[in-house]
């Protein structure tokens, strides 16, 4: 039964990692594509990527950008819209979302 679950766990793992390869490979392409000027095939690159994974905003943002280059604004503006609330909310010191403390060394 050990085994069993040992072998389980080591086919999931596996199976993780050749999903996060093969996203890592499609983004490098994507790029690859982007900084070559095949804007249309970037967009097919990035899109099987948002079709995989729909709630990453840094996929959205480049299938936006990709869109963007191609001059597909509308679909660029959509692509643009669902990254937006996936966005986590800002940390950025002096936003209205945060707060700073700042400590003193004693005996200043």
């Amino acid at each position: 039964m050990v085994r069993f679950a040992f072998l389980m766990i080591l086919m999931f793992s596996s199976a993780t990692a050749f999903a996060m390869t093969k996203a890592a490979s499609l983004t490098a392409l994507g790029e690859e594509q982007m900084a070559t000027g095949l804007f249309e095939a970037a967009v097919e690159t990035f899109g099987q990527l948002a079709r995989a994974k729909p709630e990453d905003v840094e996929v959205q943002t480049r299938l936006g950008y990709a869109y963007l280059k191609a001059k597909n604004y509308e679909a660029a503006e959509e692509a643009f819209k669902a990254a937006k609330p996936h966005q986590p909310r800002s940390t950025w010191t002096g936003s209205p979302n945060s707060t700073r403390i700042t400590r003193r060394p004693i005996g200043f």
